[in-house]
């Protein structure tokens, strides 16, 4: 379902602020893959794994149900969650329905994890892999919203956390990132981009790479 969607169709589309696609859970500045984990927009491709997994499931494309995609009842999530629904049609020939809901009883039915596929934007606080990638790391934690787990997965961030050696805790969690993405509880689908205007004599503003801004040595000059 990853490799059927086209993202920079989703983003010239929807969203024209040059955001990015995505194709892994950790942001550009934190990924330590060296070249995308996957290909989207191949139609030809996803449709034979898509086929091939409904067979190994024992079921048919006529007797597949409709899919649900719960999404808040903000505009650009519903227009993301029906462009999702086409092209998942276009491609894969299901039918995909849009639940949207406000804000707290979308919240409340991903908590209780009573989707099927939920529409959701995530931020990274911290400027280390480790935030993003400790979210899938329990399938009772809170924020893992996915109910994912996998021991393997849980192994390799268990040593990451303990590795004095930053090469080694790099490929450490490498090998995570990627293990994320070769499961794929979460479909990645694009990275936002932040916009922001300045007065002219306002300087010295730090942007962090994660979007965070920091005044502490902004200064004003006064001429």
């Amino acid at each position: 379902m990853a490799m059927a969607l086209n993202r920079q169709a989703i983003i010239d589309e929807l969203l024209h602020g040059d955001q990015t696609p995505a194709y892994s859970i950790l942001p550009p500045t934190l990924t330590l893959l060296k070249s995308a984990p996957f290909h989207d927009n191949d139609p030809t491709m996803a449709k034979a794994l898509f086929l091939e997994g409904l067979e190994e499931q024992k079921i048919s494309l006529q007797d597949l149900p409709p899919i649900t995609i719960t999404s808040f009842d903000m505009q650009l999530h519903e227009a993301l969650a029906h462009k999702l629904a086409q092209q998942w049609h276009d491609v894969l020939g299901i039918d995909v329905l849009v639940e949207t809901s406000p804000w707290d009883r979308a919240m409340a039915k991903c908590m209780q994890h009573d989707f099927q596929i939920m529409s959701m934007t995530w931020y990274s606080w911290f400027n280390d892999p480790l935030y993003n990638l400790e979210l899938l790391k329990y399938a009772g934690s809170d924020l893992n919203m996915t109910q994912w787990q996998n021991e393997e997965y849980m192994s390799l961030l268990d040593h990451a956390v303990v590795c004095s050696d930053p090469k080694e805790r790099k490929a450490l969690l490498a090998k995570t990132e990627m293990l994320a993405m070769e499961e794929m509880p979460i479909i990645p689908l694009f990275y936002y981009t932040f916009k922001y205007m300045k007065k002219e004599h306002v300087n010295n503003i730090f942007l962090s790479d994660l979007g965070q801004i920091d005044f502490k040595w902004a200064y004003i000059n006064k001429k």
